[in-house]
């Protein structure tokens, strides 16, 4: 069986993505374009811990937020390597 194109865009996309830089973490931003979601769907998945691969805390009246997607994570529950 061979493996569909979009299939494999997205596994070039997903490759980019992670040799873009040296980094241990991914962007938000970065994630939630190529998972086709809003940026502030990923984020609040994060705070409330339902996101399998990233985690984060909500800020408070300040804003000091924040949330981190680790590559490796990403990597695995993308391919399912675990």
């Amino acid at each position: 069986m061979t493996t569909p194109k979009s299939i494999e865009q997205l596994d070039i996309e997903l490759t980019k993505m992670l040799d873009a830089d040296d980094k241990p973490y991914l962007k938000i931003e970065v994630v939630a374009k190529y998972l086709g979601i809003d940026k502030m769907v990923l984020r609040r998945m994060m705070y409330a811990g339902t996101c399998p691969f990233g985690f984060g805390m909500e800020g408070d009246k300040y804003g000091n937020g924040f949330g981190k997607i680790s590559k490796l994570a990403f990597y695995n529950w993308m391919t399912k390597r675990h």
